[in-house]
């Protein structure tokens, strides 16, 4: 895997990757994705879309997008930061990855949220620990190549939360 220049792809996306407290501990929230979407249904994500002509910049695309999904309207103050949005490339595969905006959404517990139904069934959250612990975790392994001569592969992180809901993909690889 190498990094490259951005794609228009990336670009247009951005997530929000909220950090919060669980029982007074560092934690992470997710969504599950709305089964009725069109791609990527019922997986474990974080909230974030298409940027809108309106937005600017990544961290207001973000935010809007938290607050659309979650009804939770985070300030910009609790933004800790940004990665820019960029490519990466496997083998003649780019995958787009968007722009990560980092922010601190307070206490899980004290949190009221109004999900919006078409777009998230269930929100989730896990301690850093829950989601440290090797026991949480997992790998799988992808066959990136037909080639039988020069098979190419890859392995993907998977995380484990504690009802047993699988985090794997770009949102998995974002936390590993």
């Amino acid at each position: 895997l190498s990094v490259v220049s951005a794609s228009s792809d990336a670009k247009s996306s951005a997530i929000l990757l909220p950090l919060c407290t669980i029982n007074g501990n560092a934690g992470v929230l997710f969504t599950k994705r709305s089964s009725t979407l069109a791609s990527h249904r019922s997986e474990i994500s974080f909230p974030g879309g298409r940027v809108d002509e309106k937005d600017n910049g990544p961290v207001e695309t973000a935010l809007r997008e938290c607050y659309e999904e979650l009804g939770l309207n985070i300030d910009v103050g609790n933004v800790w930061g940004h990665v820019v949005p960029h490519s990466l490339s496997m083998g003649r595969r780019h995958l787009p990855i968007p722009a990560i905006v980092l922010a601190d959404i307070g206490n899980f517990e004290k949190l009221q949220f109004s999900t919006n139904k078409s777009e998230v069934d269930v929100v989730h959250a896990a301690t850093i620990d829950h989601l440290s612990n090797v026991e949480n975790q997992g790998y799988t392994l992808f066959k990136i190549s037909r080639n039988v001569e020069t098979p190419g592969y890859y392995r993907q992180p998977i995380f484990f939360l504690e009802d047993g809901t699988r985090v794997w993909g770009l949102t998995a690889g974002i936390l590993a």
